[in-house]
């Protein structure tokens, strides 16, 4: 889900059962000159995610055992889809600040509650990353202090910029990603998840309990060159999509490792660009040890970069990294396989696809 700056995409109510979704004319924009998707917006950061839960599920605890006479309030809560096995905290907001640890709760609707429709956004790669696969029926919960709000998937659609979306009776819940769902660049399509409202239950909150953060492999940058060097926002190069494969578990494609895991293989292929581009072999002896690094892959970005990941519950293989540059007037494909290495990524093969 991109962002260039603040709040840029907003669901407004049109009537009282009909909400409008509307994109600013800067995403489009963006989405049509092929901007990169800056990785920095996306990495939701699981550890502060998981303190968020159980702090407001403290608090709803606390409130429903200590007071007889609690009574139910709308505001941040956690979110809670047993068909996916998603459990989220839910934060006032859609500010890159916010959606990095949270999913987000767009300040012109209501927070959830019977009666009125909600909506509330996420990250394609993150939270929401498995939403496509809810089907009609699916159990979506939010949990507050002293009631759980019981909602129904009803159906799901693609929104283009300023679609009006129709809302269930006696109201419901939109979750709202981008479209397509493994989009690294910014798009203007929303993959929407409408829910409808079917009761309340009162009384302590039960949610599943949220599991620790997945370990990624870290880069370990040579001397000369910094995070900055190698950083996405530093190296322009136009991103495609993200693919995760393998065995990956929902803990895996509903946290920050996959972006994570994104982020060293770019680290480390930035960093051999650098290399060949700055004539300083030894960097790439230690980026990439035993793997002849050619010339032409400090080319001109020639295609959009495409990142897949091979997963195993939740431990990341290897990333491959598929693209193309252009070099003394030539255009080549290539892709670029970092692997994890115990607790670090190296390069392990730079290949040229014929």
């Amino acid at each position: 889900m991109g962002r260039s700056s603040g709040t840029i995409h907003n669901l407004h109510f049109v009537t009282g059962l009909r909400l409008r979704i509307v994109i600013g004319a800067i995403l489009v924009v963006l989405s049509a000159a092929g901007f990169i998707y800056p990785l920095v917006w996306q990495r939701h950061q699981n550890v502060v995610a998981k303190q968020t839960v159980s702090r407001d599920m403290t608090l709803a605890r606390s409130a429903a055992a200590n007071s007889a006479a609690c009574v139910p309030r709308s505001g941040p809560g956690v979110l809670v889809i047993p068909a996916i096995r998603l459990t989220a905290p839910v934060e006032q907001g859609l500010s890159n600040s916010v959606l990095a640890v949270a999913v987000g709760h767009d300040s012109s609707t209501p927070w959830p509650s019977p009666g009125k429709s909600s909506l509330l956004a996420g990250h394609d790669v993150g939270f929401l990353s498995q939403d496509t696969k809810l089907k009609s029926g699916d159990a979506v919960k939010y949990v507050e202090p002293c009631a759980t709000l019981n909602f129904v998937v009803e159906r799901h659609m693609i929104s283009k910029p300023y679609q009006q979306v129709a809302m269930p009776l006696p109201g419901g819940l939109v979750l709202d990603s981008c479209w397509p769902t493994n989009a690294l660049w910014f798009t203007p399509e929303r993959y929407l998840v409408i829910a409808r409202y079917v009761s309340t239950t009162h009384g302590s909150p039960v949610v599943p309990g949220t599991p620790a953060p997945p370990e990624v492999p870290v880069v370990r940058l040579p001397s000369g060159l910094t995070p900055n060097d190698v950083s996405l926002a530093t190296n322009d190069w136009p991103m495609g999509s993200l693919v995760i494969t393998g065995t990956p578990s929902p803990q895996w494609e509903q946290s920050q490792a996959a972006l994570q895991a994104e982020s060293a293989a770019l680290d480390l292929f930035f960093g051999l660009r650098h290399s060949v581009a700055g004539d300083v072999p030894a960097w790439a002896s230690l980026l990439a040890p035993g793997v002849a690094v050619p010339k032409w892959l400090a080319g001109a970005p020639g295609s959009r970069l495409n990142v897949t990941e091979v997963v195993s519950g939740v431990a990341v293989t290897r990333v491959v990294l598929s693209s193309s540059v252009t070099s003394m007037g030539r255009t080549i494909d290539f892709t670029v396989t970092a692997s994890a290495q115990g607790s670090v990524f190296l390069v392990t093969s730079v290949q040229q696809v014929s």
